[in-house]
């Protein structure tokens, strides 16, 4: 005989053990879902079950009646759904079958009520309505009382199994203390770039002063080609005109230069939160401080691309604050689910390292704050600034 049969044949109906001899109607949702909520904040250890077609009279007085495939096909299909609409925390609820005296029963199995209390996530009826939730005392569940509520607050303050377990580090195999960053020279600025192609067909046509009539022409084109290729049209200019195009340069390429800094040459840094506890996280604060020091930073937002059609940054970036000491970056974290590894950021973080900062290890102070906490978890991870690879 199987353990949870043993609890079906011989358990007392109480507070983690209900029985019902019918499956839930269509028209019997608020029933189902009362007696969900009274099972999951019961003041027990270890799973809950709701066992659907058994004529109860007490373990002398037990007999089964069974569950059409009807009633088990309409159970499949709409259990799930109306937990997930009307129950939160997320509540995972096994629906199992298993045949006794020749008759299948089912069983609603709660084997992890470990967020308690479970309340209403929405309006049910006018006598359900939000932020509303029973318990199960004896064998029939109650309106929660601001005792109930103070028990569970209790309960779940003092046992740390109630409690996520969760670990902060960089993006990597894990959540690792350490990560190494390359510094990113401005080798390639396009305004740089741009000045020195100009810079180029103005020594063509200096060299090519004393040349008379097409020739002067055919050697400017051939450098343009060179230097601009194929795609933007030669039209011969004056030493002037030249002059000043070289002068306006930074201007002209403002946007250009400021994607190029911010964004191509910065490194997409992000965090991983991991949870090895049995219960999740949820509604969090991740801080991170960053020394101000000269050679490193963080774009405040992402920039978009000079030829993008896109007219706003990505959403998701976390917020940004440099002060004199610091960069501080914040963002919330929606929930780390139990046994879960998530992203910290939903846009990682543009960092940027330069020379002045190469060969130094960073130290980064981060802080997770949450009410599903016992405490915040904080730390410091440590970021090494390596050489510079020209190009990358």
């Amino acid at each position: 005989m199987s353990s949870l049969e043993k609890i079906i044949r011989s358990r007392r109906a109480g507070p983690s053990v209900a029985f019902r001899e019918r499956a839930y109607g269509s028209v019997e949702r608020q029933g189902l879902i009362r007696d969900i909520l009274g099972l999951a904040n019961a003041l027990v250890d270890g799973s809950r079950y709701l066992i659907m077609g058994v004529r109860d009279g007490g373990p002398d007085d037990r007999s089964f009646v069974g569950i059409s495939n009807e009633e088990l096909d309409q159970a499949y299909e709409s259990y799930q759904t109306q937990f997930s609409r009307y129950i939160e925390p997320a509540l995972k609820i096994d629906l199992e079958t298993m045949e006794l005296d020749g008759v299948p029963v089912a069983i609603l199995a709660l084997n992890d009520c470990a967020e308690q209390p479970y309340l209403l996530k929405e309006n049910l009826s006018n006598a359900m309505r939000e932020g509303s939730g029973w318990i199960r005392r004896t064998t029939e569940p109650r309106r929660l009382r601001r005792k109930d509520l103070q028990q569970l607050f209790d309960k779940t303050a003092l046992s740390p199994a109630h409690h996520p377990t969760i670990q902060v580090g960089f993006t990597g195999q894990g959540p690792e203390e350490e990560v190494t960053l390359t510094v990113l020279d401005l080798s390639e600025l396009p305004s740089a770039i741009a000045g020195a192609k100009f810079r180029m067909l103005m020594e063509a046509k200096q060299a090519s002063q004393d040349v008379e009539g097409r020739a002067t022409t055919r050697l400017e084109r051939l450098v343009h080609a060179r230097e601009f290729g194929g795609t933007k049209p030669y039209h011969q200019t004056t030493e002037t005109s030249l002059m000043r195009r070289m002068g306006a340069t930074e201007d002209e390429y403002h946007w250009a230069d400021d994607y190029y800094v911010y964004e191509t040459r910065t490194h997409k840094l992000n965090l991983s939160l991991e949870n090895i506890g049995a219960v999740g996280l949820r509604d969090g604060l991740l801080t991170l401080d960053f020394p101000r020091l000269d050679g490193l930073g963080i774009s405040e937002y992402i920039r978009i691309a000079p030829d993008s059609e896109d007219e706003e940054s990505p959403k998701g970036y976390p917020k940004i604050e440099t002060g004199e000491r610091r960069i501080r970056v914040q963002a919330k974290v929606r929930s780390v689910p139990r046994h879960s590894t998530v992203p910290a950021f939903q846009q990682p973080l543009r960092v940027w390292v330069r020379e002045q900062v190469k060969g130094r290890t960073l130290p980064v102070d981060y802080r997770l704050q949450s009410a599903s906490l016992r405490e915040p978890v904080a730390g410091t991870l440590r970021i090494h600034v390596s050489s510079a690879k020209t190009g990358t």
